[in-house]
């Protein structure tokens, strides 16, 4: 545009000469001897003119033609640019699908013209672990982090990451545990490395970092105080056994949130222990003490399979019944006592109030035993077939489908 411009003005000034020179043409002499030039001047003009177009027009070219290699090479790294930004796009989309060999290379082979290298560094990293190739992922983790310290928490973050869903434990607690104070302090990372620190079981550490985690909020109120029974109750888990020395039980149960303390799992798995580790009378006295402060059904079965005497189990389990009179496991567990005891008709009349209240085939067969060996067989059959058509292998608490009416006539 500019060179047309630059053409036509050129002509319109030789126009304008030429009109001029009608009137007073003039001459320009050049001369050299033993040679003279004499010219018109309007002519003299037009020829200046049409030398600098010219000689214009060829510095234009020659700087045209010196540039070409710069342009095209500028051409090409923008098309390489724009071809590496749908490589991501793409690359991104293959991790979607799931077809991550494809993925690494889409995100890879345009690597060095790419806008967002940390996008392709990650992506690529993430394909290569779902690879099982973690070499190959470290290498483009640590080409992401060398790429620049700006997204360095990035990089730290996703590699922690990374290293825990390949099951890299002790790898991932390394990272975490390399990063810096202000990073730490993000919720992400204090949620990560609870996660890290319960895979590994190391709760003493995990409960050193409790407070710090209640301090800066990463944790709702619902999810810290299961982090919390799960770090305190560490001792109490049926699968681990029992410390040499019971007052470290003790302490363990002592220090969980009172809400966990009292839920009837929690009580059920501390008895347990202290049976495991000898202290049996410890382990009534604590069922006795959470059943006079917090009812739970579940621990009278608990308490009734005890080695202790019965007849301590039987007063116990009265005290309870007159609190607590229609709970079918109490009252199942109180005629099996009576049974045993030689109290036949108090602990008919029992099983069939525990029958009445829910409790399952094993009430029906006890009391069937029971009516066999009074010499109503009849009654005891009709039982046996109620108990096992209801589950004879079932706990007392099981509730039955329907009522007996042989236990409602024994009632009575």
């Amino acid at each position: 545009m500019n060179t047309l411009i630059f053409v036509l003005a050129s002509f319109a000034v030789a126009l304008v000469l030429g009109l001029v020179a009608m009137d007073d043409p003039g001459y320009v002499l050049i001369s050299r001897i033993p040679y003279e030039i004499e010219i018109s001047l309007a002519l003299f003009v037009l020829l200046l003119v049409l030398v600098f177009t010219g000689l214009y027009l060829l510095v234009r070219f020659l700087l045209r033609a010196a540039a070409t290699r710069r342009d095209l090479a500028r051409w090409q790294a923008e098309r390489n640019r724009l071809r590496a930004g749908r490589d991501v796009l793409h690359g991104y989309a293959r991790l979607i699908e799931g077809d991550f060999s494809q993925a690494e290379r889409d995100l890879t082979m345009r690597l060095a013209h790419s806008d967002t290298p940390l996008l392709n560094h990650l992506g690529a990293a993430y394909a290569a672990q779902q690879q099982g190739d973690y070499a190959r992922r470290d290498a483009y983790l640590d080409a992401a982090a060398a790429a620049g310290r700006k997204f360095k928490d990035a990089v730290s973050l996703t590699r922690a990451r990374l290293q825990y869903q390949a099951g890299q434990i002790a790898d991932a607690r390394a990272t975490i545990d390399a990063m810096p104070a202000g990073l730490r302090r993000r919720s992400t990372v204090q949620r990560m490395e609870a996660e890290v620190l319960r895979a590994q079981e190391d709760f003493s550490s995990l409960e050193k970092r409790l407070s710090y985690y209640r301090r800066h909020g990463a944790f709702s109120r619902e999810e810290l105080a299961d982090l919390e029974s799960q770090t305190y109750g560490r001792v109490l888990r049926l699968g681990s056994p029992p410390p040499e020395n019971v007052n470290e039980l003790t302490r363990a149960y002592s220090s969980l949130p009172e809400s966990t303390r009292h839920e009837d799992e929690t009580v059920a798995a501390y008895a347990a222990k202290l049976v495991e580790g000898g202290q049996v009378k410890r382990a009534a006295d604590v069922i006795r003490t959470e059943q006079h402060h917090h009812w739970h059904s579940a621990l009278v079965t608990q308490f009734a399979e005890l080695d202790i005497d019965d007849a301590e189990k039987l007063r116990q389990m009265l005290v309870w019944l007159e609190k607590h009179p229609d709970d079918p496991r109490l009252l199942f567990h109180v005629a099996h006592l009576k049974r045993a005891a030689g109290e036949d008709e108090s602990a008919q009349e029992l099983y069939a109030r525990a029958i009445r209240h829910g409790a399952g085939g094993r009430a029906y067969l006890e009391l069937g035993e029971l009516l066999e060996r009074t010499g109503e067989s009849a009654e005891a059959m009709r039982c046996y077939k109620r108990g096992l058509q209801v589950g004879g292998a079932r706990e007392a608490h099981a509730p039955a489908a329907d009522q007996s009416s042989t236990a409602n006539s024994k009632e009575s």
